[in-house]
């Protein structure tokens, strides 16, 4: 398992993850049905939420070979 905090809190702008396990290569952001909202490849551990509606979603990054999943609510 990877350790991996959201922070801030997310309601508009980008929501950050911050973990201690490596550096993330690659994020991305699906809504609850599965269905793939924005895809973050390269060095980032930031996801723009803007224009989203409010919900729960899920995100994978890719830390070295793991993959790190979480869920995150968007709250207009």
């Amino acid at each position: 398992l990877i350790d991996i905090d959201v922070v801030p809190n997310p309601n508009k702008g980008n929501f950050i993850l911050s973990t201690t396990e490596g550096i993330i290569s690659a994020l991305e952001l699906y809504d609850i049905s599965g269905k793939l909202i924005s895809v973050t490849r390269g060095i980032s551990n930031s996801i723009s939420i803007e224009g989203l509606d409010s919900g729960t979603y899920i995100y994978r990054a890719k830390i070295g070979e793991t993959l790190g999943v979480g869920k995150v609510m968007v709250v207009e």
